[in-house]
């Protein structure tokens, strides 16, 4: 009696043991896809805040040299270098026309000598903040020498220009080597840049 499955080979399936997939690439390519998120978003942080101090430098620069050009016209305005309407009716000499009031600018203080507050503090002369526009008796640049008005600065609420504004000091000193008493004028202008927020105050003292 034969076998009927003699001579056949039967083929068993092999079967491998592959192992068990957790998901750790993907917890991996998440995690660098995170990183990667976080460091674009430092990089973009830090080149905005470059930027801005960029930006805020060249302001300062701005309201720095509208200061200086003021300070410069108060050194014109004392020398009575003007033309026409724009001079001043009395000319600056010694103190004539200075006062503890600082009409037209003018400021000195005989007794006690010297103001308690500094003017370019005192709210009544014009110099802060809140008077930038300003009102009397500080002067704007050019009214007293005819300077052109300044480009690129901040605007008021008209629309206007903010040009820089000074106020100047008298008092009198005995430089070493001299015979007598000389006036000395301390010249302090505060200036915005292109943004109102942007100012600053330059002072000076100057000798003719």
């Amino acid at each position: 009696m034969f076998h009927l499955l003699s001579g056949i080979n039967i083929m068993k399936p092999i079967l491998y043991n592959l192992p068990y997939q957790h998901g750790a690439a993907l917890i991996t390519g998440l995690i660098f896809l995170v990183i990667l998120t976080l460091l674009g978003i430092t990089a973009m942080r830090t080149s905005t805040l470059e930027e801005r101090i960029a930006g805020n430098t060249r302001d300062r620069n701005v309201a720095f040299q509208a200061g200086d050009t003021a300070l410069r016209d108060g050194e014109r305005d004392i020398m009575n270098i003007c033309e026409g309407s724009y001079c001043r009716a009395v000319s600056i000499s010694g103190r004539t026309g200075f006062d503890e009031n600082c009409t037209n600018g003018l400021c000195y203080k005989a007794y006690p000598p010297g103001f308690t507050t500094p003017v370019w503090k005192d709210n009544a002369f014009g110099l802060n903040k809140g008077q930038m526009a300003g009102e009397a008796p500080s002067v704007e640049y050019g009214a007293k020498t005819s300077g052109a008005k300044i480009e690129g600065l901040a605007q008021d609420s008209d629309g206007n220009l903010i040009q820089p504004r000074y106020l100047i000091e008298v008092f009198r000193k005995w430089p070493p080597g001299e015979s007598n008493w000389r006036d000395y004028y301390r010249i302090t202008t505060r200036a915005v840049g292109g943004n109102i927020t942007t100012q600053v105050l330059l002072q000076e003292v100057f000798l003719p």
